[in-house]
């Protein structure tokens, strides 16, 4: 068997045995400490990393492995290691890097690690980080131990080392890194419906009721007679330009009383503009006893809605007078 399979059957027996929940995986290669695996540290300020050490079979030589994190100056670590039975290991920090310089080192702890039942295992407890920095840690196997020459950590005792078997690395003391800043949800804004479009606004235009009759008349609604109205063009409004079929007149100007418009414009006021001369129904009008004005409405050929107001200059005959003259002549052929 490879050192790889080794390794992870030496890993794989020692998590199936103590049911102890793997946190990150030992990621090879891992060694030399320039190639150490990065570790995350997480919201509690720790990290944890299960790992083996195994022996390399290739050269008879033991294995190495470092791993890196991220430290405040001023952070008080507590770095320590749970292993099986048979692996007695030594542990280094060094920092930070790149210049990699041994801070602290352990072997066999004095006071047993949180968890540890193996007096073998490793313990660095609260060691303050000079620096803001890079720290890596070493693990290696007894008889192994670390040394620094020339800014290059090497790796000393013999060779070929029995001390080997699974472990659980903790650090612990690191400041966290601060939280991702929150993920902002744009405001949730509702468009409102746009507002109903304004009711359109009816141009107002001037009429000329019974044009050129200046005085005043009476009628009877109920007898058949037609009411001209000419519609008098100004700077805003072309009479001749009004959709004819749209024309309605009476009392309140909703009336459909039009019998025909004259096909042509013609001048009535003499102000150089054409007008429009139309004949309504004066039954279809509406009129009632009383009534002084008439009402027109209608649209030009564009859409555009208008309406006007004229003064009728014709009163509905009140019925009750001439009943009363029929009354009186009764009366008088009665008398002879």
């Amino acid at each position: 068997m490879n050192r790889f399979g080794i390794r992870w059957a030496v890993l794989m027996a020692f998590l199936g045995a103590s049911g102890v929940a793997l946190a990150v995986d030992e990621v090879e290669p891992n060694n030399p400490i320039g190639s150490a695996q990065v570790l995350a540290i997480d919201s509690t300020g720790g990290a944890q990393v299960n790992g083996v050490i195994g022996t390399l079979t290739d050269n008879n030589s033991s294995d190495v492995d470092f791993y890196s994190f991220q430290g405040t100056a001023g952070d008080i670590v507590t770095i320590y290691t749970n292993g099986t039975t048979n692996l007695d290991t030594f542990i280094g920090l060094f920092g930070p890097g790149p210049s990699f310089t041994e801070l602290i080192a352990d072997d066999d702890a004095t006071t047993p690690p949180p968890g540890s039942t193996n007096p073998t295992d490793s313990l660095i407890s609260s060691f303050q980080l000079p620096a803001t920095g890079t720290y890596t840690v070493g693990v290696a196997g007894y008889p192994l131990y670390f040394a620094t020459t020339g800014g290059t950590v090497v790796v000393g005792g013999p060779m070929g080392s029995t001390s080997f078997g699974a472990y659980t690395l903790t650090i612990a003391g690191v400041t966290p890194p601060p939280p991702p800043p929150p993920v902002t949800q744009p405001p949730v804004t509702t468009t409102p419906p746009p507002p109903p479009p304004p009711a359109p606004v009816a141009l107002q235009i001037n009429i000329d009721v019974l044009p050129g009759f200046g005085g005043m008349t009476r009628f009877d609604p109920k007898v058949k007679r037609s009411i001209p109205v000419v519609l008098l063009s100004s700077a805003n409004f072309d009479a001749t330009q009004v959709d004819q079929s749209s024309l309605t007149f009476g009392e309140t100007g909703d009336e459909k009383s039009l019998r025909r418009c004259d096909p042509h414009g013609v001048d009535i006021n003499h102000d150089g503009r054409r007008d429009l001369l139309c004949h309504f129904d004066a039954q279809a009008a509406g009129f009632r006893p009383g009534d002084l004005n008439g009402v027109i409405k209608g649209k030009t050929l564009s859409g555009q809605e208008f309406e006007g107001k004229g003064f009728l200059k014709v009163v509905a005959e009140k019925r009750h007078h001439r009943d009363e003259r029929h009354r009186d002549g009764d009366r008088d052929r009665d008398d002879r």
